[in-house]
């Protein structure tokens, strides 16, 4: 089905009841050929006895594992076969099963759902499989610092309430469980009354109704199982623990009970949770991370469920930091019971809050996420229509009431991660004891005669060399721009590394007269973000916001990216978070696999660096040397911009020429490398972590951008990675080697790489890394199908067109297209080019890359 233009009034939301008591949502919306469909089950951990732990999410796992009339790995191939990618979560009140497809397959993507939720065979060999994998799952958990303290913070917040045990269930509980339980489960729970079907996307819904009573209208009615009402236990004074963990820096996570969703406090909590920890000029960003550098990251965010909710201050920081930050959030805690909100911090606060779910409906998945989720936990999609009516209505009283009532030291549950090892360490009642606190110009342009082509796309190129890209795209009133120069780490080298990233940082921390604060608080009041950025090929500057902001948000994004102040305080504080970013490393141990295998493969090439630099060159930086690369990266002639939104072409078009049109050319002041000689022997290195888990990287030098073979590599790929790909169906599924398992390519502008990674236990390593290589083999050897090539090929077809459907994706290819000189419209030739690949083209880059007396194998684990 060929999506069709529409305006954004045409997209209607339909409800409806099967007689069984299924309820169904429509939402219609054609501007992009792809359909999302999903299904909402009243099922999550929250419902689980003692002995069900994490049996709802054993449900997730093993509904896309098989049914009656398709085996295992049937049904992700089914769906990767068609173009589309399929997934599932689950939470403490719900699970959900997702299908995202090209909508030209509606009829076969709503058949896969229909038949995973209703049919799901729970083989017992894949049952025993999977549990193996969620052991492996578990284990992951325990070596994430975020994982850890977001269960020990829901721990301690509900003692004895099921929201204080984890979703995802134990290694004790998981291993007992049996075919029959997980069966009766699934019968108790998946009736058509506990179920929400939800479709979004390019679609007739005349066809989706006769499908949906085809599919779902012979489930038998059976009334929904009652669900347990589990009161929250009172609480009259802080609770704190702090734990050892093997971190580099300190965790923490401060929550307070909050009401659930539907409640009418809860408007106020969410802007209050805006105002003091959302976006750079807010209370405790500005002032713990940006004043005083105490904190590398601090947020605060409201988490609602069914029947409570948690308000939450999340952060990381140096240990040595934890005593004084606690205090100080106490302080802006207690301004809110005492001191008026101003009327400009609440307006910007409530703009936020009210524009957030336009940035969350860009994609028809993300539209179908916010309709199950208003109608699971409300019962009413419209919901958040009168919700935002509240949040407008919301006064300065209302915030400090609402202050008042959640935010008290008594109600407070702190959860601090401790290096192992380290001195200093507080004690349980030393925190508590810190939690204490009373309470419109006419513009002409001069692109002389530039004109949109077939596809409508604008490409305009001033005097100077600068490239402009643009794409109107009304459906949504959001707009996008982003620019990038060819530089980044393949212009780095020992001294300077992590100098593109330091930029990137900069960019927004002043420009002009504007300080860091003035940026921060002209991008949130425009309800947009701008942000800089760096790889391994550029360096640049990117932003959205609400289109009718698009004169005040484009002048600032020049003001930034072409005037940056690189402010010698602003520098200093921005050195110290990126090098507890640094530090941090060691905590992500398969960045720390993918960090010594670009080490050891590459061994002369600036592609051998990490992109944040290291200690020594980061704490080196001084700001005159920042201006000079600036000045030496963004010249007109090594600049691109893409524009795409809601934004007419003559505006844009003025608008760059005013902006940037004085921007000046500095021909060949860039040298690049020369390209990393490939490997001729095994090369084989280890780093000793004391993890759960060993994490292994396994690659060889790849293609560069500009190299025909990518799209058969593109094929390889797909063929070896994804749920339905040979590593995840052999390694992952046969033998239960891993949760995580899969291949990757790299193509940058000299030879980038192929690799594969598996996090595996210790004793599965030497089995791990031989089965890597007998599935890279196979490909060498031409062991595979004509049906597994073009099964790969739909796949990355459909994958490819859905990941186009935000401003954002299709400006990142326009700009990059051109940068790379691969071609601005190159996205819109990619499926003819995959559809040119054949078996014969697959076996060749096989052969020409994956050499076994070759490859580069990087190991991290104990």
């Amino acid at each position: 089905m060929a999506a069709k233009n529409q305006n954004p009034t045409d997209i209607a939301t339909v409800e409806f009841d099967l007689a069984n008591g299924l309820h169904v949502i429509l939402q219609e919306d054609h501007f992009a050929p792809v359909a999302a469909f999903q299904v909402w089950v009243k099922a999550g951990s929250a419902d689980e006895t003692a002995k069900e732990a994490g049996l709802a999410h054993v449900i997730e796992h093993m509904l896309f594992k098989g049914t009656e009339k398709r085996g295992v790995g049937e049904i992700a191939r089914d769906v990767e076969d068609a173009g589309g990618d399929i997934n599932a979560w689950t939470s403490h009140e719900e699970t959900v099963f997702h299908i995202t497809m090209p909508s030209g397959e509606f009829a076969r993507g709503l058949d896969i759902l229909a038949d995973a939720v209703r049919n799901p065979s729970f083989d017992k060999a894949e049952l025993k499989n999977e549990l193996e994998v969620i052991r492996e799952e578990i284990k992951r958990g325990k070596d994430s610092p975020s994982r850890r303290i977001s269960e020990e913070m829901f721990a301690k917040a509900f003692p004895g309430h099921p929201y204080g045990d984890p979703v995802i269930g134990t290694d004790e509980s998981v291993r007992s469980f049996t075919r029959a339980r997980v069966a009766g489960f699934h019968r108790k729970w998946y009736v058509p009354s506990n179920m929400t079907l939800v479709l979004t996307g390019d679609f007739d819904p005349g066809v989706a109704r006769k499908m949906t009573r085809k599919l779902f209208g012979d489930m038998q009615p059976v009334p929904p199982p009652k669900r347990k009402s589990h009161a929250v236990p009172a609480q009259d004074a802080p609770r704190a623990v702090c734990l050892s963990e093997d971190v580099t820096q300190a965790h923490m996570a401060l929550a307070f009970h909050a009401p659930h969703l539907a409640h009418e406090d809860l408007p106020a909590l969410d802007v209050l949770a805006v105002i003091l920890g959302q976006g750079d000029s807010s209370r405790l960003v500005h002032l713990l991370r940006r004043d005083r550098t105490w904190v590398n990251d601090i947020y605060t965010y409201l988490y609602a469920g069914r029947k409570a909710g948690l308000f939450i201050v999340d952060g990381d920081l140096p240990a040595e930091r934890l005593a004084d930050v606690l205090p100080s959030v106490g302080e802006e805690l207690q301004r809110l019971h005492t001191e008026a909100v101003s009327e400009a911090e609440l307006e910007k606060a409530k703009n936020i809050v009210e524009n957030e779910t336009v940035y969350q409906m860009q994609t028809m998945q993300g539209k179908a996420r916010r309709l199950g989720y208003l109608y699971t936990h409300t019962g009413d999609c419209s919901f958040h229509d009168r919700y935002i009516e509240k949040v407008r209505r919301l006064s300065a009283h209302d915030i400090r009431q609402a202050a008042r009532a959640i935010l008290r030291p008594e109600k407070a549950n702190l959860v601090a991660l401790w290096p192992k090892g380290r001195k200093g360490k507080p004690t349980a009642a030393m925190l508590a004891k810190k939690l204490n606190w009373t309470v419109n110009r006419t513009p002409v342009s001069l692109f002389s005669g530039v004109k949109p082509d077939a596809d409508g796309i604008i490409r305009a190129t001033l005097p100077s060399g600068l490239r402009l890209l643009y794409k109107r795209n009304p459906s949504v009133p959001l707009v996008t721009f982003q620019a990038a120069s060819l530089a980044g780490l393949r212009f780095e080298d020992d001294r300077n590394n992590g100098i593109s990233n330091m930029i990137s940082r900069t960019l927004t921390l002043g420009a002009d007269e504007l300080g860091s604060q003035d940026i921060a608080e002209a991008v949130d009041s425009m309800v947009g973000n701008l942000n800089g950025f760096s790889g391994r090929n550029t360096l640049g500057l990117k932003g959205s916001f609400i289109g009718r902001n698009f004169d005040r948000a484009y002048e600032l994004f020049a003001r930034c990216l072409l005037r940056p102040r690189f402010d010698a305080v602003e520098l200093e504080k921005e050195k110290i978070l990126v090098s507890e970013e640094i530090r941090a490393r060691e905590e992500n141990p398969a960045r720390v696999a993918f960090d010594l295998f670009h080490r050891t493969l590459y061994r002369f090439h600036p592609y051998r660096f990490d992109m944040l630099g290291d200690l020594a060159s980061v704490e080196s930086f001084e700001p005159f040397e920042l201006k000079i690369s600036h000045g030496r990266f963004l010249t007109a002639d090594n600049l691109a911009i893409s524009v795409v939104g809601d934004v007419p072409a003559d505006r844009v078009l003025a608008e760059t020429e005013r902006l940037f049109g004085e921007l000046s050319s500095i021909h060949g002041v860039l040298t690049p490398p020369s390209p990393e000689p490939t490997p001729g022997e095994i090369r084989e290195a280890k780093t000793v972590l004391k993890r759960n888990q060993t994490h292994l990287v396994l690659g060889f030098i790849g293609l560069d951008f500009l190299d025909e073979d990518r799209y058969a590599l593109d094929v390889l790929n797909a063929i070896l990675s994804g749920q339905g790909g040979r590593l995840f169906v052999n390694l992952r599924d046969r033998k239960s080697l891993a949760y995580s398992v899969s291949s990757y390519h790299v193509e940058a502008v000299d030879p980038g790489y192929f690799a594969a990674y598996i996090g595996t236990s210790p004793e599965k390593r030497d089995q791990a890394v031989s089965g890597i290589l007998e599935e890279f083999e196979q490909m060498r050897q031409g062991r595979f199908t004509r049906e597994e090539v073009e099964h790969a090929k739909r796949l990355l077809i459909g994958n490819h067109a859905v990941s186009l459907q935000t401003n954002s994706a299709v400006g990142s290819q326009l700009l990059f297209g051109e940068l790379y000189r691969i071609g601005y419209n190159s996205h819109l030739h990619y499926a003819g080019r995959i559809r040119a690949v054949t078996p014969a083209k697959v076996k060749a880059v096989a052969r020409r890359l994956l050499n076994p007396d070759a490859y580069t194998l990087a190991e991290v684990g104990p």
